[in-house]
């Protein structure tokens, strides 16, 4: 359980990262995972996705440092689910024309890590 706990860190500092890169430099993020330039105004759209970011990390790290892990367990459950529309949305995103860069895959491999270790401390807490 610890070890999934610092995994949910983890994956906290990584969504400050990209929140931040989102939030300040969205052309740079956005084209790690596309080999083409992005208008100025679609790249805004990106800039609330960094926003939505923040959010998460906040949630998260105040959910992990309640002493009671039913607060938790249910951000969990939603990142989660969270996770699984991600993996239908890479898909999604490939099928449109999306190519797999480095990028992408690690992103497709760190989601299905994630969902792996929010399964395990689901099933393991209850």
């Amino acid at each position: 359980m610890k070890i999934a706990r610092a995994v949910f860190y983890v994956e906290a500092l990584g969504n400050f990262i990209a929140a931040c890169m989102l939030f300040f430099t969205p052309g740079t993020f956005v084209s790690q995972f596309v080999n083409q330039s992005v208008p100025p105004l679609p790249l805004e759209l990106f800039r609330w996705y960094g926003v939505l970011l923040y959010v998460f990390v906040y949630v998260m790290l105040r959910a992990l440092a309640q002493p009671n892990e039913n607060t938790l367990a249910v951000i969990v459950e939603g990142f989660l689910l969270g996770d699984l529309i991600q993996l239908v949305g890479c898909y999604l995103f490939v099928s449109a024309g999306g190519t797999w860069t480095p990028a992408l895959v690690g992103f497709t491999a760190a989601t299905i890590i994630l969902a792996g270790v929010r399964t395990y401390w689901l099933w393991a807490s209850r």
